[in-house]
């Protein structure tokens, strides 16, 4: 059952580091991202200035 909130965007540059990750990381990051496509308003911190709708990876 797919109960995702929220979509995770990759900027362009995001995306070609993000191939460039080894297997031993991408796990990690990966469990990241889904974290952030269930529960995003739940994780992290909020961020400051222009960034403020942004939040930080806890």
């Amino acid at each position: 059952m797919d109960n995702k909130r929220f979509e995770v965007i990759f900027a362009v540059g995001a995306i070609k580091e993000y191939k460039k990750l080894d297997n031993s990381i991408l796990g990690i990051v990966n469990k990241a991202i889904d974290d952030l496509e269930f529960r995003a308003d739940e994780v992290g911190k909020p961020l400051k200035g222009n960034l403020y709708v942004v939040k930080k990876k806890s």
